[in-house]
């Protein structure tokens, strides 16, 4: 699933709105969610929708961030070169 021209048009127009990381994190959990839910195989679909249900906070400690980064980019998964 490419998930990255969406996303990246959904981080921008947000940012540019002046949405919080939170607000582009739930944007994105939505569009995946809408993805999952076009999935023919139910295996493959619970798995999405699992990993679509993942909460912001959640999300921030599995990825080892304080829950108020406010990098727009951990809030969707990107990462710079200079984190890695």
């Amino acid at each position: 699933m490419n998930l990255f021209r969406p996303l990246l048009c959904i981080a921008l127009g947000m940012a540019v709105s002046s949405c919080s990381v939170k607000q582009i994190y739930s944007a994105g959990r939505a569009y995946q969610t809408n993805e999952c839910i076009k999935l023919q195989d139910d295996y493959d679909r619970e798995r999405c929708m699992a990993d679509a249900s993942i909460s912001h906070e959640d999300y921030l400690r599995n990825i080892g961030a304080a829950p108020d980064h406010s990098v727009p980019e951990l809030a969707l998964g990107w990462r710079s070169n200079s984190t890695r």
